[in-house]
């Protein structure tokens, strides 16, 4: 079940008005206390990108509560001034903007987009807020060869093939992002063919299977487990549905 949007967390530094105009704070070692009417693009999804969002999270989202803010989320400071983050109902999108990303050539732009709009589903859902970070995706990073766990939010391992919950918050969206990018850009995913196995299996045969819901974020455990062995053979299968020699 989705939460009730009176659970939402509100960005501390923007608000839109009735005029569609985005509130941004000046002052960003007081945050609140000093705001003006800035010109910046903000908008809502459009219904394409709501349809698009839908093959991946179904009306696990609260659709017309997300804005789309073309800058920075200022709170953060201007290390991130080029960083995508989200803060719900906020998503800052400061470098890769579009006015509508279903229409988007860019698909590296709309992977960005829609690896945002994997975090406003888990916060959709019951996730963690930005304020608590992502304790509870750390522990899923296991290096094998070294046998220990790892700080390597976005590092995916495609050899070791396991279900869509058994991944971090931000590998999560790398997941949605990748398998988006990999089924609309040749180009893209033929050198890239290798992470077809663990695409296939965390996001197809897992998430997509699935209701979308409160069961598929991500899991603090010990170690999970490795779900499929034959790495090599998957991936000569992935050539052959994809047509790649």
């Amino acid at each position: 079940m989705k939460k009730a949007y009176e659970d939402c967390i509100v960005e501390r530094d923007v608000w839109v008005d009735y005029k569609f105009q985005a509130h941004i704070c000046t002052n960003e070692k007081d945050i609140g206390k000093s705001c003006v009417v800035q010109n910046v693009p903000v908008r809502r999804l459009t219904d394409g990108e709501v349809n698009l969002c839908r093959r991946y999270f179904k009306d696990q989202i609260h659709y017309d509560k997300v804005w789309l803010v073309n800058d920075r989320a200022r709170s953060l400071g201007k290390k991130y001034k080029n960083t995508s983050i989200v803060r719900f109902p906020y998503v800052f999108l400061p470098a890769l903007w579009s006015k509508d990303f279903s229409r988007d050539t860019d698909v590296s732009a709309v992977a960005n987009w829609i690896h945002e709009m994997t975090h406003v589903w888990q916060f959709s859902v019951g996730g963690a807020g930005f304020d608590r970070g992502n304790e509870e995706g750390d522990a899923s990073t296991f290096d094998r060869e070294n046998q220990q766990f790892v700080i390597g939010r976005y590092a995916l391992d495609p050899k070791w093939i396991k279900r869509f919950c058994f991944h971090n918050s931000e590998q999560q969206g790398d997941l949605i992002a990748l398998h988006y990018q990999m089924t609309v850009d040749q180009g893209f995913r033929v050198p890239r063919i290798g992470l077809w196995p663990l695409l296939e299996y965390a996001v197809e045969k897992d998430f997509l299977t699935g209701d979308r819901g409160v069961d598929f974020l991500p899991r603090k455990i010990a170690k999970p487990p490795l779900m499929q062995d034959g790495y090599f053979d998957l991936v000569k299968q992935a050539k052959i549905r994809w047509g790649i020699k």
